[in-house]
């Protein structure tokens, strides 16, 4: 189904032509809607529905919490004059989005209770995502969710210490907890069957859920939305969760989805959508995945010593890293064109690719009779 231009596009021309309340009110809730499939990269209304439904099923509060923070950063970059392009493709909508639902579903649990204060910090930080997002679209890569991974971090050492933790006993608490764990780890063999749920349950552990069938819903919604992109995702998550128990991390981690996520984040978003599709991308997209988990390895050794959830960091530094190569002078990494779905991604690129040599070799005939043809690459940055 792709990105259903039609029905944003539909939408977009009947709210610029009639100017009423009722055409306004629908392109929002698209925009709403995508906003939470952009989440696993799936711009797709449908997905999103899928997704929201999914999550208010099993996990009321979060959907709630979600939407309600998704709401008002839609408002809020309505309100400052956002690109209507990325207000139309719910691209200012997953931060926010992402602030208020992982924030309802770790925080309780991990660092106190609800209070006004919590409540107050989480809506500001909502709104404050919607601006570092727009800074961070002057930047040359996409900011995808550095906004949440900095507001979130921050917003969980500030209630942590008005919860009054101290991480130096739960450093001693935690240490003793995963020696015990390595140890059961040596002595026991995996579970394949639990090893699976892990997989699935990597797409979850996007919103913070550990839930199979949210996170079996999800693949659904990215199925809908890109069967390519779909295959990158369930390969990131399985990359991810192999890789772990290489690693020796705890099993319950892995059961529960927690090694996967940001390497399905990352195989989903260089496999066809921030680099076009070829043999030199596609493994690089593997690589970049098996990266992923080491950094995240090597950033959850000091996150537990201060209490704090690794979020999608491993994930957001990986894929700027690797994004430098798009900058190659030899065109062996390259930008799309125009960014829609990985599949119309690289037909738009070999399509407009093989057009322009075609063009260059007639002009070339007319012009220089007789000569060699010349050779046209398109310029493949945006």
């Amino acid at each position: 189904m792709g990105d259903f231009s039609l029905l944003r596009d539909t939408l977009s021309k009947k709210k610029n032509e009639k100017q009423t309340a009722f055409w306004t009110i629908l392109s929002l809730i698209d925009s709403l809607l995508r906003g939470f499939g952009q989440v696993v990269f799936a711009n797709n209304p449908i997905s999103g529905m899928l997704i929201i439904g999914a999550l208010g099923l099993t996990v009321t509060g979060v959907a709630i919490a979600g939407v309600a923070t998704g709401v008002l950063g839609l408002l809020i970059s309505v309100l400052i004059g956002g690109s209507p392009e990325h207000i139309e493709n719910g691209l200012t909508v997953y931060n926010p989005l992402l602030i208020g639902a992982v924030t309802y579903s770790i925080f309780p649990t991990q660092y106190g209770n609800w209070d006004s204060f919590a409540i107050l910090i989480t809506l500001v930080s909502a709104i404050a995502s919607v601006y570092l997002a727009r800074s961070f679209a002057n930047g040359k890569y996409p900011c995808i969710t550095w906004p949440f991974n900095i507001l979130q971090i921050m917003i969980l050492l500030i209630l942590m210490e008005q919860a009054n933790d101290h991480p130096t006993n739960y450093l001693e608490k935690n240490t003793t907890e995963l020696i015990q764990n390595k140890s059961t780890i040596i002595n026991n063999n995996p579970d394949w069957g639990l090893v699976f749920r892990g997989i699935l349950t990597s797409a979850s552990q996007v919103f913070a859920v550990d839930n199979v069938a949210v996170g079996s819903t999800i693949y659904l919604a990215i199925l809908i939305y890109s069967p390519v992109t779909a295959a990158f995702s369930f390969t990131g998550a399985f990359i991810g969760t192999i890789s772990a128990l290489g690693l020796g991390v705890p099993y319950d981690t892995i059961y529960s989805g927690l090694w996967g996520y940001n390497s399905l984040l990352t195989c989903s978003s260089l496999g066809g959508i921030f680099m076009v599709l070829n043999s030199q991308s596609i493994p690089l997209t593997f690589i970049a995945g098996v990266f992923t988990v080491f950094l995240q390895y090597i950033i959850y050794q000091f996150f537990i010593r201060i209490q704090l959830a690794v979020l999608t960091v491993p994930f957001v530094t990986t894929v700027w890293l690797f994004m430098g190569l798009r900058e190659s002078e030899d065109n062996t990494f390259l930008y799309p064109v125009i960014s829609t779905f990985p599949e119309d991604i690289r037909f738009n690129f070999f399509h407009h690719n093989q057009f322009s040599l075609d063009l260059a070799s007639s002009n070339s005939v007319d012009e220089n009779y007789g000569k060699s043809s010349i050779s046209v690459f398109p310029d493949t940055k945006q």
